[in-house]
């Protein structure tokens, strides 16, 4: 292992299986905050500090990523880069689930660091947030897409999920990132939990058949069931129908599923067209399963103004 350190910057190199790992630690000259940029030949990702943290505080913690040379093994495989949104520095990075199996503390026990797969973390790159919305996240356990949202806008979210114990999941994410939520536990196919406050934008990330999870969930090729399917389909309606009462006109409900079966994904779509009133379908985007990426499905619905 080879150390260099210039103008702020420390570089480390590594050589893991063959292959060369090149680890900058510090302040990058051409990206706002401090950084970590780690690249394999021609592959490169950056990690900057969330805007939840102070950037002086990360650069106490970044250098510990150098500490850390075993888990970065696989980070030739790292499938690629990120470019800037609105000219700020990228705050993704894509790791293998090789190297995220491996302890990741104290970085994400302080709040530095999130663990989420890659078709998760596209949900900002399809949807458009402005300042003050009112957000709803359904079936928001473990809080993935919630604490995105609020790390990069400044909003006021309900997360809500009809089971106790995974709303606590939510809490701990939440908690940990040191952000806010109203967390609800209800029943998302009723409205008994709503105060009758219309939402700007409502995350629908529906119980699915998680048939685009397979790689990390095998089992659900022997355990999943043609029923469990038609049950899911019956569940997903009954979801949309009764939170699109209480979306506001003009305003959207992203439809989500890590699912790859039509029933869940296009068919439901057709489904809401023609029962949902004033809806609008501005993108639909279905993510296949990859080596490095479950596979997903996103539908924005607009609500349209009478």
């Amino acid at each position: 292992m080879q150390v260099e350190e210039r103008a702020g910057i420390r570089q480390t190199e590594i050589v893991i299986d063959g292959k060369t790992i090149v680890v900058k630690t510090g302040r990058m000259a051409k990206q706002s905050g401090c950084a970590v940029e780690i690249s394999c030949g021609e592959t490169m990702v950056l990690v900057t500090a969330t805007e939840s943290k102070k950037v002086r505080d990360g650069i106490d913690y970044f250098p510990l990523l150098v500490d850390y040379e075993e888990k970065l093994y696989s980070v030739g495989r790292i499938p690629g880069s990120f470019g800037r949104r609105e000219g700020k520095a990228p705050d993704k990075c894509i790791l293998t689930s090789r190297l995220i199996d491996r302890p990741i503390r104290p970085l994400f026990k302080e709040g530095y660091v999130s663990v989420q797969d890659v078709s998760a973390q596209q949900l900002l790159d399809f949807i458009e947030i402005k300042d003050e919305f009112r957000i709803l996240d359904a079936c928001s356990a473990p809080g993935g897409k919630a604490c995105q949202i609020l790390e990069n806008n400044n909003v006021d979210i309900i997360a809500l999920d009809i089971d106790q114990k995974r709303l606590a999941k939510v809490k701990e994410n939440i908690d940990r990132l040191e952000l806010n939520a109203n967390l609800i536990c209800a029943d998302a196919t009723n409205l008994n939990w709503w105060d009758s406050k219309p939402f700007d934008m409502i995350i629908a990330d529906v119980p699915c058949s998680a048939s685009g999870t397979i790689k990390r969930n095998p089992d659900i090729k022997f355990h999943r069931k043609l029923k469990d399917i038609k049950n899911f389909v019956n569940l997903q309606q009954k979801i949309v129908v009764n939170l699109w009462n209480i979306l506001k006109p003009g305003g959207k409900l992203v439809y989500i599923t890590c699912s790859i079966f039509k029933e869940e994904n296009e068919l439901n779509i057709d489904f809401f067209k023609k029962k949902l009133k004033n809806i609008k379908v501005n993108k639909e985007i279905n993510i296949l399963p990859t080596e490095s990426q479950d596979g997903f499905f996103y539908s924005i619905l607009e609500k349209n103004i009478n």
